[in-house]
């Protein structure tokens, strides 16, 4: 059944992330993050941080409901990418991550913002948008330490390149959330035919964008590898 609150939603993803850990299922990787995610929004709702919490709210409800919808099956073809992106060479933490937010932010989240924003409101919503932005931000230095505890070499690895890799990462995901609005006014403007057409486009787009990111250059691989490795 789809989550009708942000509680709901964390009861959601709290049972499929103990499920996962049971199984040893890896798509439990950005289901913990997402929880993480989903918890700082629902503080920032209580502590008056946004100028419609309840548009906040129901954004945050239907935003997750495509990603749990996903999780339930059928998936679109962004979401097949990450869940099955296990099924050859193991991807690293980080894969798993930015291969699970490129469907989620660049396929979901403008749909999402199309559904509960009508057009004549995207621009005075703008600013929540941006501070959702924000909270999503201040998860870098979450994942960092999470990462620390798991590979003994990425202290030194962030101690040599972590501002370089932190500020790749917040340029990568403000040019996805950007192009995220920009696909959720694209929306807001078709009518249903038109809009599902525009749907399934960009399914097909950020899915080959998954798969670049599952298999990425060759020049990149042997790091990979070694971090695998270790």
């Amino acid at each position: 059944m789809p989550a009708n609150t942000i509680d709901e939603v964390l009861r959601a993803l709290e049972a499929f992330i103990a499920g996962a850990r049971r199984a040893g299922d890896r798509r439990a990787y950005f289901a913990t993050l997402y929880w993480h995610v989903t918890s700082r929004v629902k503080q920032a709702i209580a502590a008056g941080a946004f100028k419609d919490p309840r548009r906040i709210e129901r954004l945050d409800v239907v935003f997750a409901n495509r990603y749990l919808s996903a999780l339930a099956g059928p998936a679109t073809k962004a979401w097949q990418v990450s869940f099955n992106c296990d099924a050859s060479v193991p991807p690293i933490v980080v894969q798993h991550l930015t291969v699970a937010c490129n469907a989620h932010i660049d396929l979901d989240l403008g749909v999402a913002v199309a559904e509960v924003v009508p057009a004549a409101d995207l621009a005075a919503f703008k600013p929540d948008f941006e501070t959702i932005n924000s909270i999503l931000a201040t998860m870098l230095d979450v994942l960092n330490k999470d990462l620390m505890k798991v590979w003994r070499w990425y202290g030194a690895f962030f101690a040599a390149f972590g501002k370089l890799e932190d500020a790749a990462i917040n340029l990568a995901m403000g040019w996805e959330r950007d192009r995220a609005w920009a696909f959720a006014g694209e929306l807001a403007a078709l009518g249903p035919a038109a809009r599902q057409a525009a749907v399934i486009a960009r399914d097909e787009q950020v899915a080959r964008q998954g798969m670049e990111l599952w298999h990425p250059p060759l020049l990149l691989r042997p790091l990979l590898a070694a971090i695998r490795a270790t």
